[in-house]
């Protein structure tokens, strides 16, 4: 069964991982770091940092090429989409998507 696209954004770091969302609306409050999941926010900084370097990517709304979310994937060596309209709106917590950044897209695991 073919997985459902959900989502469409620019790849900032290249790969391709499957993990539970976490929302999170507020950035500069820090989060709970939880190992293996995608962080779905409005951007990044510095502030959750911690969480990024223990999840297995990031999906920012907002950014481009040289914002935080990009860079810091990169640094981390995590994927990475960026410009991702409406992330915060369509994705749920726990929802288990597949981030492939290879191909700019998001899916619903099946």
């Amino acid at each position: 069964m073919k997985n459902k696209e959900i989502l469409r954004g620019i790849a900032a770091s290249s790969g391709r991982v499957v993990g539970k969302v976490i929302i999170v609306k507020n950035p500069v409050k820090t989060i709970k770091p939880i190992p293996g999941a995608i962080i779905v926010a409005p951007f990044t900084t510095p502030v959750i940092a911690s969480a990024i370097a223990v999840s297995a990517g990031i999906i920012c709304e907002k950014g481009g090429l040289t914002s935080h979310g990009a860079i810091i994937a990169r640094e981390f060596n995590i994927p990475c989409m960026v410009g991702v309209k409406n992330a915060l709106k369509v994705l749920k917590n726990n929802q288990e998507i597949i981030l492939d950044a290879n191909k700019t897209i998001i899916y619903e695991t099946k």
